[in-house]
């Protein structure tokens, strides 16, 4: 009985992934995004490094929590390791990406540069400035 609708979302959900058309997210609604880490507070994203021989992927939401995976890339090998912790936004306005316990920074990131789908990022432990792919990730109630 419910094959159809199950099928039409299933549809609508790979035409969606597809197409990369999805939720627009509030932030960014009424056109170019603030450059600053406010839009996490009420709105979560996902993060991708755009590198060819780092990996640093996040997922944040709008609680504090993140979940993160860091490697390297060799070719087709990829050594990641997967994470998860806290975030805050500091007093100097930076992302401080911790533990659980917020008791030990992992990383520092200021932002320089945002859009809808990208932003660049200075990593304040490295001096590394880093260009990240990002995507709005809307959470259902549940």
């Amino acid at each position: 009985m419910n094959r159809v609708p199950t099928s039409l979302y299933a549809a609508a959900c790979l035409l969606t992934l597809a197409s990369g058309c999805g939720p627009t997210a509030p932030s960014i609604a009424n056109g170019p995004p603030a450059v600053t880490w406010q839009h996490l507070t009420s709105e979560s994203w996902r993060y991708e490094l755009q590198d060819p021989k780092r990996i640093a992927n996040f997922s944040f939401r709008a609680n504090g929590g993140v979940l993160w995976s860091e490697g390297t890339k060799n070719g087709n090998l990829h050594s990641v390791a997967a994470l998860g912790g806290r975030w805050y936004i500091n007093n100097a306005g930076d992302l401080v990406i911790t533990d659980e316990s917020e008791s030990k920074p992992y990383r520092t990131l200021g932002v320089t540069a945002l859009t809808a789908t990208t932003a660049t990022a200075i990593d304040r432990s490295t001096g590394l400035t880093e260009a990240y792919s990002r995507i709005y990730t809307p959470q259902t109630g549940g």
